[in-house]
């Protein structure tokens, strides 16, 4: 049994923008980060989520070997369980990616 860890990063990661954002835009999307962050608190963990996670998520599941897969879209890992006498974490994270 193995497990794998993905998108690992700092709580409040900042990069460089890729889609021209301006300062307005980043604003609104942590306001909506926050939103979705206290409905989840408020209803459960996922209840709303991004949906390329769900997919990501949702295709590790289905590859052989793996006993489950987890998104937590607090900190945007995605945590993967599989038998790595069937698999291994090199060909899950070609497949998901």
């Amino acid at each position: 049994m193995g497990n794998i860890v993905m998108g690992i990063s700092p709580d409040s990661p900042i990069q460089q923008d890729l889609f021209d954002l301006n300062a307005e835009q980043i604003q609104k999307m942590r306001r909506l980060d926050e939103v979705i962050d206290r409905i989840n608190r408020m209803h459960g963990s996922e209840t709303i989520v991004i949906g390329a996670h769900n997919h990501a998520v949702a295709k590790a599941e289905r590859i052989h070997g793996v006993m489950g897969a987890y998104w937590n879209p607090r900190t945007y890992e995605m945590t993967v369980r599989y038998d790595a006498r069937v698999t291994t974490a090199r060909h899950i994270m070609h497949l998901v990616a």
